[in-house]
């Protein structure tokens, strides 16, 4: 193995010095090929009366339907790095560790088509004519937003793509800009010279740290993206649009409690157990990790048990720990009784409230109230 392992010697120096350019799309993530779309197949098999049906349900359950912008961004997301066993903690949880362009395309593709655009108007969902749909793809590990270029594309949608860019240019170096001088990242750059080096960072193949992910989430909160727009949420919520007005039969609440809080919970008692007890729910540290079966876990070395949950370097920066470990905060902007209806269709959620590993709060008219043995409090905030 010692001899052989020279055959490998150029390939090692390539990884040694990484290049500075970015990750090509089928890199970040093999499942995505511009070239290739039999992956989203199974959806294009579905009939008209059925994609109806599903985006009847999805695009409110997003904020839409009652009006429309004219360009509408479909955004997944995905992460880019090297020689990390736990690579699939940076794409997305909802994906099954995979990035999330396949969704968005699938979307864009049902939303241009004429026919299902008829039946979403006669259920109430009325798109107008010149409403483009964009699928398109953050990488998480450099704050870069890519329109995704599918054969698929209308004419329309890579005009507007275009149109679009100068935009996505601007709001890539602002979030670039707030990384600066943190996280090994030298301050006083410029963004090119910012963007350089965070690709770098997902190239190298000895970068315990590629990105810190969702480190540090706190917080779940389904309201008008009015009532947080001037908050400062330091990356640590994750924000759903939702107007209870326009729910009321709980329907989108129930879902939105089912779904979209049900994957934050997982996400954050994935970080809760690897800094409270990383003997058992974390996985020690990553320089010594072997994979176990491709993709069952790792062991720590060569002996011992196997390890699921996060390395010590996911959560810990070498001098402080980079998550705080709290149960997840839920706060939903809607009446207490429409709260109740949507908790007693999903027991499950209810469970886990009564129990306290989720603090559910809710914005009344009077400020924030806690739910807490039964009741509704004023929240001590």
């Amino acid at each position: 193995m010692e001899s052989t392992g020279l055959v490998k010697a150029g390939k090692l120096l390539r990884k040694v010095f990484p290049s500075k350019a970015r990750a090509s799309l089928a890199e970040v993530d093999p499942w995505l090929n511009d070239n290739d779309h039999a992956v989203i197949s199974a959806g294009r098999q579905l009939d008209t009366p059925a994609i109806v049906a599903a985006l009847s349900t999805i695009l409110p359950a997003m904020g839409l339907g009652k009006t429309f912008p004219r360009t509408v961004l479909l955004v997944g997301h995905a992460s880019h790095s090297s020689n990390n066993p736990q690579a699939s903690a940076l794409q997305c949880g909802a994906c099954g560790g995979h990035g999330g362009h396949l969704h968005v395309l699938l979307l864009s593709e049902w939303l241009q088509q004429a026919n299902v655009r008829s039946g979403l108007a006669a259920a109430g969902l009325p798109i107008p004519p010149d409403t483009v749909f964009l699928p398109s793809l953050h990488l998480t590990h450099s704050d870069e937003l890519h329109v995704l270029q599918s054969p698929v594309l209308t004419a329309p949608q890579r005009q507007r793509a275009q149109e679009l860019r100068p935009l996505l240019d601007q709001v890539e170096a602002a979030a670039r800009a707030r990384r600066a001088g943190k996280d090994g990242v030298p301050a006083g750059m410029n963004d090119a010279e910012l963007l350089a080096r965070l690709r770098q960072k997902g190239h190298h193949w000895a970068e315990t740290r590629p990105e810190w992910g969702l480190a540090n989430n706190a917080f779940f909160i389904a309201a008008p993206r009015a009532r947080t727009a001037a908050l400062d949420l330091h990356g640590r919520a994750f924000l759903h649009e939702y107007v209870w007005r326009q729910d009321p039969d709980a329907r989108r609440l129930t879902g939105i409690l089912a779904g979209p809080l049900m994957v934050a919970h997982w996400i954050n008692m994935q970080y809760f157990g690897s800094v409270v007890d990383t003997k058992r729910f974390g996985s020690g540290n990553k320089l010594l990790h072997n994979v176990v079966g491709g993709r069952i876990g790792v062991f720590e070395g060569n002996s011992g048990d196997l390890r699921i949950g996060l390395s010590r370097q996911s959560v810990h920066d070498g001098q402080h720990w980079r998550h705080q470990p709290l149960r997840l905060a839920v706060c939903l902007d809607a009446p207490a009784a429409l709260i109740a209806l949507a908790l007693s269709q999903q027991p499950e959620v209810a469970r886990l409230i009564g129990n306290g590993w989720l603090h559910l709060y809710r914005i009344a008219e009077g400020g924030v109230e806690q739910w807490h043995d039964g009741e509704w409090h004023v929240a001590a905030l």
